[in-house]
């Protein structure tokens, strides 16, 4: 299956934020709905998303969002952040490696998680 692009799953993006784009699945591959994707900067969530229910989320970081009294992003300055999958505030995946997008730009990321205690298969 092709991921869909991000504009179609919830319109365009602001035109100077940053977006994170990707999907959250399980060793199988297999999309996990329900899970929170958190960005991160500094080890402080900026915002977050909930996964639909093939897996896929989508977050978008606008021009002016700040960890502390920093912005983050505008006119076109890259942001470096990780992303953090969690469900019921329980740590699922971290992106070990971060990721930068620059305003105005999607990045996509794939997070792999161990199975989710009381959640049935699919």
């Amino acid at each position: 299956m092709t991921p869909p692009s991000p504009a179609s799953k919830q319109g365009a993006e602001p035109p100077d934020a940053a977006t994170f784009h990707g999907r959250v699945v399980d060793r199988e591959h297999r999309g996990r709905a329900g899970v929170d994707v958190e960005v991160r900067v500094d080890e402080r969530t900026i915002v977050k998303a909930t996964t639909d229910k093939d897996g896929y989320y989508r977050v978008d970081v606008p021009v002016g969002a700040a960890a502390g009294r920093t912005p983050l992003v505008g006119a076109g300055r890259p942001i470096a952040a990780r992303l953090l999958a969690t469900r019921g505030g329980r740590p699922l995946a971290r992106d070990a490696a971060g990721v930068t997008v620059a305003g105005g730009k999607v990045a996509y990321r794939e997070l792999v998680i161990d199975d989710i205690p009381g959640t049935p298969d699919r």
